[in-house]
């Protein structure tokens, strides 16, 4: 079962918060992998994460911290590397322009806000909101 918990770890950069949130999103996607197996369903070859942040993409990519105030994420860093590595995971970079979820945790100037809602709530939702 799956729950929102507070975070444990003490980020102290939003590429460390970055680096944390793709660790997680890759270990939920290897659990599903594996419920799929599991039921007989073949996954796909590999697992597509969008990021938009490009220097947690690199430090995952090369496998090596940037800094040393990021060495306590040696082991996520590590973890995520060797998924790329074995070819179960890709990660490519996505914009705020085009990051749907970015609705839900930046300010974004209107014409983006609308997009992104109207994309999660419909078209509809874009042509009442024009309406007023």
């Amino acid at each position: 079962m799956h729950a929102v918990e507070k975070q444990k770890s003490g980020a102290t950069s939003s590429t460390d918060v970055e680096v944390i949130a793709l660790t997680e999103a890759m270990k939920m996607c290897l659990w599903m992998r594996e419920v799929l197996n599991d039921i007989k369903i073949t996954p796909l070859q590999s697992v597509l994460i969008y990021q938009d942040n490009t220097s947690a993409i690199d430090i995952v990519k090369d496998g090596t911290e940037v800094t040393k105030k990021s060495k306590h994420l040696h082991a996520k860093v590590g973890a995520v590397h060797h998924q790329l590595i074995a070819g179960r995971l890709q990660i490519e970079h996505l914009g705020t322009d085009s990051m749907t979820a970015d609705v839900l945790t930046k300010p974004l100037s209107h014409e983006v806000f609308l997009r992104h809602t109207s994309h999660i709530m419909g078209d509809s939702y874009l042509m009442k909101s024009q309406e007023k």
